[in-house]
């Protein structure tokens, strides 16, 4: 709506009688009233990071449809809160809209979506999974176990002993075996 493109875009909105029904908003600091007389959202970028307009929209009970970029899949969960595209195709995109649009009722979308954040997105949901994430690590680490396998000689000892060492120090959890065995 504010970018280097609006001129263009206003040309095209009245190239092609749209003016009563395409409107160039530009920046809206609170998108609250936007997201309640919605139906559909659309997000149809190239490229974002982590798209948390998608986790508002669905927040708000929005169904969302959205171009594949980082992150999207994972939100959305599927046809059942939306639905996802390939990006720069834009003939996928509109089909996908007017699927959605075809079906009458979106109550079941629109609480699914909204049940989506709740029960995955949220600060609380978001710090437990992080917390699971990062105990099984270190649990991973603490499973480590090595077996070194020596024979008897004194040189093998003393240079066994700086390989431990090594080991040991990367991570103090590891469980390390070592057999000594006779000489030959």
């Amino acid at each position: 709506g504010e970018g280097k493109e609006r001129f263009a875009l206003e040309q095209l909105i009245l190239k092609h009688n749209l003016t009563d029904d395409v409107f160039l908003i530009g920046f809206v600091e609170d998108v609250r009233r936007l997201f309640k007389r919605a139906d559909l959202f659309v997000l149809s970028s190239l490229y974002e990071g982590m798209p948390n307009i998608v986790m508002e929209a669905m927040a708000y009970g929005v169904p969302v449809i959205s171009t594949k970029v980082n992150g999207v899949e994972e939100l959305i969960g599927g046809k059942s809160c939306g639905g996802v595209v390939e990006p720069c195709n834009a003939p996928a995109l509109a089909n996908e809209i007017l699927s959605f649009f075809k079906e009458d009722d979106h109550s079941l979308q629109i609480s699914l979506a909204k049940k989506r954040v709740e029960e995955h997105f949220t600060l609380n949901q978001m710090s437990l999974k992080l917390e699971s994430f990062l105990e099984g690590r270190i649990k991973d680490k603490r499973s480590k176990r090595i077996l070194i396998i020596q024979t008897a000689f004194i040189g093998d000892v003393i240079l066994i002993t700086p390989l431990i060492e090594s080991l040991y120090a990367e991570n103090s959890n590891w469980i390390i075996d070592v057999l000594v065995r006779k000489g030959n």
